[in-house]
């Protein structure tokens, strides 16, 4: 019996160290650039539909909730998902991603090209947290715990290298631009902005464009000038 809430946290952060999907040697593969372009499309394109699922998975849960002060807390993952009415959410970052990877954002958000293993398999995800207890449906949603690092994972590992490989700038760019949302240390995310910069003069001519990433560098830690220490 675990004693502590600590505790029982601890036990179950260990279960997605041990034993969440960034072990499968696919994720492995895919997140480590050996996988090709068109592999990593196939992966883009399959993967928005279980995005799209997720809103859909939390809107089931918090239909079936009675305590208000639990839907306060669980409607945040709806806005991270959907976002505002005209921008922000997961679901528009990851068209931006396909885009990226040279995908058309309506072709992967009509779903026409999804497999249908693929459509079961997310659709099952919805009418578990739905048909379930709630404590299976919560126990379903517990990935939060463990997505966060993946994120920052999979933009550097899966993008990255493809990009550099190629040396298809303008797209690197694009994918060093989204990567910010998931940099926490200043440091590390004035050096991504100097470095989009720094491809904007070098690569593209555009001072503009330099400076504007220059300017983003600086506002996001005004106040400790030894960010930008080289």
């Amino acid at each position: 019996m675990t004693a502590t809430r600590e505790e029982f946290e601890a036990r179950l952060r260990n279960i997605g160290t041990e034993r969440y999907h960034d072990k499968h040697p696919f994720h492995r593969l895919l997140h480590g650039g050996g996988c090709s372009i068109v592999q990593v499309r196939a992966w883009v394109l399959n993967r928005y539909a279980y995005q799209s699922r997720i809103p859909l998975k939390d809107a089931a849960f918090m239909s079936r909730c009675a305590d208000p002060a639990i839907r306060r807390a669980w409607r945040s993952r709806i806005e991270d998902h959907d976002g505002g009415v005209e921008d922000g959410g997961g679901i528009r970052r990851w068209l931006k991603l396909a885009e990226a990877v040279g995908l058309d954002p309506d072709y992967v958000a009509s779903e026409e090209g999804l497999l249908p293993a693929t459509r079961f398999a997310v659709d099952a995800y919805v009418r578990f947290v739905r048909d379930m207890p709630l404590i299976d449906a919560v126990a379903a949603s517990l990935t939060e715990l463990f997505a966060p690092a993946i994120h920052r994972e999979r933009i550097a590992g899966l993008l990255e290298p493809v990009y550099r490989r190629n040396d298809w700038w303008q797209k690197l760019v694009v994918i060093l631009d989204a990567k910010l949302a998931f940099i926490d240390d200043p440091r590390d995310k004035v050096t991504t902005l100097c470095e989009i910069a720094q491809i904007h003069d070098s690569r593209g001519g555009d001072l503009g464009m330099a400076f504007d990433a220059l300017s983003r560098a600086w506002r996001s830690e005004p106040s400790d000038a030894s960010v930008f220490e080289a």
